[in-house]
């Protein structure tokens, strides 16, 4: 059954609602250029009710569609042109803003209002808004009862359109397989739990997703890393950016029951985030002197290797009567590094001879070079940690955040006396970073400390070990007050977009001193980044030159925005 697109609408819709359900003065254009990315459809929605619900989201949707889309809003009940038809390449969306439940009744109407405006042969793809302000429902009985009436396509959105700031808006979204009769929920609460009249507030606390379903087809998880893929990766996306914080699996992780770690408290004055992709905590450790000094018998081994190679190529040239130019001593260096000769062999015997020689003298040169490359290592009197044994034999203590230590102290493969020497700190303390101790951060950080960390003759103090964990999302988050909000965001957007940012940090951590500037420019488009880099910077200027203005003057009122919902809207 196809549902990729039917969940990417799904994906837009969500992130409309939980960052800009908040905003009711203006619409965020950012959001129009995301939506507007999606591939393009008939989109028709349908509402059932005017009121202040239903006109927030079909204002916001309205201006984010339909001028790219061949889009239609209609009242429930309002009859459309023959060549409004839905077809199978049609979504129809229905607003249910009032209920915490969508009765039979309620769906017999939508169904009887989708018969009148489709084809009876092309069923189109259905997309069920729920509002949920009591507790988290099940959608099972709606889609099965949906199922036999033949709809194939239909996702049920659950929204809490009243929420406060503490609580998200995304709620739950549910599926069901007809084929397989399974129902399939993700959801961000334990269904145990009747979360009214208590607040939906689980900032900073764990909750649970899970995958009502037997194959769990709609996520993938690598126990290891704990990075998960697929419809399970978007969720969690969507959850950071409903958050306002960051997603941290955990390590019990398994595909029907995900549960994930919340991570930074809300704000009001701090309430608009963006994902910007993901991470992992990696240790960074100060650059520890080797303890055994370099051999060098190896080394001097394989050259000894070497020279008996030439004399039993040229004793082997010499009783075989290969000609004069094939051992030619040229000749045979060039045999010996793997390089052809100068003199390509003419004979049966000098072309065997010639390969033979190739053959052995590339594995001597391997060896060769794994010597070499094994003594610039322990030149550069580093110890090399990948694993918490070797971490532990280090004797250095361990500054970790306080959730990477939970996830850390709940693992069976870490020793309890490692353990004692990890430190937990909070989130939003501040860390000096000295050389007695080894730290667990954010990948990106990390490196970031690694290069600007330095000793007094500016050599390295710090490296990245490759020991990493968790994987989770970095969340940039924007003051809710800034006039400039919009503008940052649409420039975040849109260098996700084009994919500038990873394109960015893959250029930036790479070894530059291999390449000429002419390559560097050539292959990563430097113009575009130091452009792109300026503007942020110009942004950033105005930015802050507005905000020092405006904490200066009186507050400023923001003029309403009135939305009334039309019967009848057609391109």
């Amino acid at each position: 059954m196809k549902i990729a697109r039917a969940i990417l609408y799904f994906f837009a819709v969500n992130n409309v609602l939980s960052l800009n359900f908040y905003q009711e003065n203006y619409v965020d254009r950012s959001i129009q250029k995301f939506l507007r990315s999606i591939v393009r459809q008939n989109v028709i929605i349908r509402v059932q009710k005017c009121d202040i619900y239903s006109e927030r989201m079909l204002d916001l949707v309205a201006q984010s569609v339909i001028t790219t889309w061949p889009t239609e809003i209609f009242v429930l009940g309002s009859k459309i042109r023959p060549w409004n038809m839905a077809s199978s390449r049609t979504l129809l969306i229905y607003i249910y803003p009032w209920n915490d439940d969508i009765t039979y009744a309620e769906l017999n109407v939508t169904v009887e209002d989708v018969d009148s405006i489709s084809y009876a042969k092309y069923r189109p793809k259905l997309l069920l808004i729920m509002s949920s302000n009591e507790r988290t429902l099940s959608a099972q009985r709606q889609l099965e009862y949906l199922w036999e009436l033949k709809f194939l396509d239909v996702i049920i959105l659950e929204v809490s359109l009243r929420s406060k700031y503490s609580e998200p808006v995304f709620v739950a979204v549910h599926r069901y397989n007809g084929f397989r009769k399974s129902y399939t929920r993700l959801t961000a609460y334990d269904d145990s739990i009747d979360w009214y009249p208590k607040s939906r507030n689980i900032y900073g606390d764990k909750f649970k997703i899970k995958f009502e379903e037997i194959w769990s087809p709609y996520g993938s998880l690598e126990p290891g890393s704990g990075t998960v893929g697929g419809l399970a990766k978007a969720f969690s996306d969507t959850l950071s950016i409903a958050l306002n914080g960051t997603v941290v699996h955990t390590n019990f992780l398994d595909e029907s029951n995900m549960i994930y770690r919340a991570e930074g408290l809300v704000d009001e004055n701090a309430h608009h985030s963006v994902a910007v992709g993901t991470d992992r905590f990696c240790l960074l450790i100060p650059i520890l002197p080797a303890e055994v000094p370099f051999d060098f018998w190896p080394i001097i081994v394989t050259i000894l290797i070497g020279i008996s190679l030439s004399g039993i190529v040229w004793c082997a040239s010499t009783i075989l009567r290969v000609s004069e130019r094939a051992r030619n001593p040229l000749n045979t260096i060039c045999l010996i590094l793997g390089i052809s000769p100068f003199y390509a062999p003419r004979t049966f015997v000098e072309k065997m001879l010639f390969v033979a020689t190739v053959m052995t003298a590339a594995e001597y040169t391997a060896m060769f070079q794994a010597e070499l490359f094994e003594l610039a290592i322990e030149l550069s009197a580093e110890n090399r940690v990948s694993s918490f044994q070797e971490l532990f034999a280090t004797g250095l203590q361990v500054v970790v955040s306080k959730v990477v230590y939970d996830e850390l102290a709940a693992s069976e493969q870490i020793p309890s006396e490692l353990m004692r020497r990890f430190t937990s700190v909070g989130e939003r303390e501040t860390i000096s970073v000295n050389t007695s101790r080894a730290y667990f951060t954010s990948e990106t950080d990390a490196k970031v400390l690694e290069t600007k960390v330095l000793g007094r003759k500016g050599e390295r103090l710090f490296k990245v070990s490759d020991l990493c964990i968790l994987a989770h999302y970095r969340v940039h988050t924007i003051p809710f007050k800034s006039a400039f909000k919009n503008e940052i965001n649409r420039a975040l957007l849109m260098t996700m977009e084009y994919g500038f940012t990873k394109k960015h940090a893959d250029d930036f951590w790479k070894d530059i001193g291999t390449r000429n500037e002419s390559e560097i420019i050539l292959n990563h488009s430097m113009y575009v980044a130091y452009l792109v880099i300026f503007m942020g910077y110009a942004i950033s200027l105005l930015a802050f030159a507005r905000e020092l203005i405006a904490s200066r003057v009186s507050k400023r009122q923001h003029p309403t925005f009135c939305v009334k919902c039309p019967r009848i809207v057609t391109r």
